[in-house]
C-alpha cells in the first residue's frame, strides 16, 4: 500500500514536471527576455525537488 502511493507520488511529480518544462518552452518562445521566466521556472523546479525529497525521506 505504502509503495503504491510512493509510485503514484513520482509518477505525478513526472508528470507535473515534464508539463511544466514543455509549458515554459513555449512561453519562452513567444517571450524575448526571458530570463525573468528561467528564473521562475528554476525556483520551480526546486520546489518540486524539494517536497520530491521530503516525501522519500518519509517513506
Amino acid at each position: 500500500m505504502r509503495r503504491e502511493a510512493f509510485e503514484i507520488l513520482v509518477g505525478s511529480y513526472l508528470h507535473s514536471t515534464t508539463h511544466s518544462h514543455l509549458a515554459a518552452q513555449s512561453q519562452l518562445k513567444e517571450q524575448e527576455g526571458g530570463e525573468s521566466f528561467h528564473y521562475v521556472a528554476f525556483l520551480s523546479f526546486l520546489i518540486r525537488a524539494s517536497i520530491l525529497a521530503a516525501t522519500l525521506l518519509m517513506v
